[in-house]
């Protein structure tokens, strides 16, 4: 691809350079509703309470300061904070959307999931919402793997944005977390059932998302960007080589294409009419587990249970925001060898922590040592930021998850009470929103 493009979109990458005391976490929780007859929110209006109708009313309800609202392909709704230095400060937007929703909720007989995946729901029972671009991104998802519909369809996570401070900084913490992605996965897994059965130990949203469309999702190191050196360099040369699922056109309407998202940007840079708003939707045409807008994205949790919705943000701001316990990460990580990586890629897949991971150690082994690196990343951030600790938001959550997936425990829990999934859902889950 031609120099001036990449070049553009990099400038488009570093537009948000913070201080390192002004940097600014965010983050985008996505829920899937039911109604208490255990019926599936449906995105588009009609008989039924829709999730369309639930998200306009959210936003009226609510009013300003409370985050904003979006709707996934599916249905699935999606809250998204305003940036802040401190998690604190989200937790305080979390509770009062929290509260408005509870509201709401109560008045129209609808409950949020506190599971990752749909547990009773086929795709095919689910409808897209009628908008073109994921009309253009179900279409392609049919023809490039397997469970692209169950992606678009029956699937909720947890997004961590992260401010970058320097090129140096965003290529560091990159790295980073795609190596520490799969003990991600691990701890934060929380899809029990599918078709109104257990799992068993299947990880099911990694499962789905790693079969979806290969070009534009996985792991960094999927796509031979291996090093942290030139990350963000190697990162921009991928996308640009990528299909593109849809355009915009002069009028900012969404269209097909039939070229790469190099090409496109490139007729736009050649017809001088290339803007930041085509750059943004190509690097939201990439769905790597780590991604970089105009800030570095980490996408790679489960949806947590009710109550430990920050945990991931906790997680990933411990480990890759204080700089003394990042760098430390960032030599080690660093000599594993490719070996190593795709194995514990692959492990990731199977919720079983006795599987070797690099250095000859366990993955439960591991998850223990990168947690007390998290909880030890949130103390230095505590002392650099003179703020809160926030430890609070991650240290409940481990107590719970890391010897055990949640996904595993929702399943014991279910195997002990020997009930209808949708009567142990209402009695489990309802009561703890």
């Amino acid at each position: 691809m031609d120099s001036p493009i990449i070049e553009k979109v990099l400038q488009f990458i570093f537009s948000n350079f913070q201080h390192p005391k002004d940097r600014r976490i965010g983050v985008e929780i996505e829920t899937i509703f039911f109604d208490n007859q255990m019926r599936r929110l449906p995105v588009n209006p009609g008989d039924q309470m829709s999730s369309t109708e639930l998200v306009d009313k959210l936003e009226k309800h609510q009013g300003r300061g409370v985050g904003s609202y979006s709707l996934e392909p599916g249905g699935q709704v999606e809250w998204a904070s305003a940036p802040f230095v401190s998690l604190h400060d989200i937790q305080a937007q979390l509770d009062s959307h929290n509260k408005g929703l509870r509201s709401l909720c109560d008045s129209y007989k609808v409950f949020p999931l506190g599971f990752s995946l749909d547990p009773i729901y086929n795709p095919e029972k689910v409808k897209l919402i009628n908008i073109k671009k994921y009309q253009l991104m179900n279409k392609r998802f049919c023809s490039t793997g397997k469970h692209g519909p169950w992606m678009m369809r029956n699937t909720a996570s947890v997004q961590v944005n992260i401010d970058m401070t320097s090129e140096k900084d965003g290529e560091s913490m990159a790295y980073v977390a795609d190596c520490l992605q799969p003990f991600g996965f691990l701890l934060f897994s929380n899809s029990p059932f599918l078709k109104g059965s257990p799992a068993e130990n299947r990880n099911l949203r990694l499962e789905i998302w790693n079969d979806t469309d290969s070009p534009r999702c996985g792991n960094l190191f999927d796509h031979g960007i291996i090093k942290h050196q030139n990350l963000i360099y190697s990162f921009v040369e991928h996308i640009l080589s990528v299909p593109a699922i849809f355009i915009l056109d002069n009028f900012l309407k969404t269209r097909a294409f039939g070229g790469t998202l190099g090409e496109w940007l490139k007729s736009l840079y050649n017809d001088r009419t290339l803007s930041d708003k085509h750059i943004q939707s190509a690097l939201r045409q990439i769905f790597t587990h780590i991604r970089f807008k105009s800030v570095l994205e980490v996408r790679g949790s489960d949806r947590p249970p009710f109550g430990y919705e920050l945990a991931p943000a906790a997680f990933w701001c411990g480990l890759l925001t204080a700089e003394n316990v990042r760098e430390e990460l960032r030599e080690r990580v660093s000599c594993w060898s490719n070996i190593e990586r795709k194995s514990l890629n692959a492990a990731a897949l199977r919720l079983d922590l006795s599987q070797k991971g690099p250095e000859g150690k366990t993955c439960g082994q591991w998850l223990k040592i990168i947690a007390d690196c998290a909880l030890r990343g949130l103390e230095e951030r505590k002392r650099f930021l003179k703020i809160k600790s926030e430890t609070v938001f991650l240290e409940s959550f481990l107590e719970s998850a890391l010897d055990r997936a949640w996904t595993l425990k929702n399943q014991d829990l279910f195997s002990l009470e020997s009930r209808d999934l949708g009567f142990f859902i209402r009695e489990n889950y309802l009561k703890n929103f």
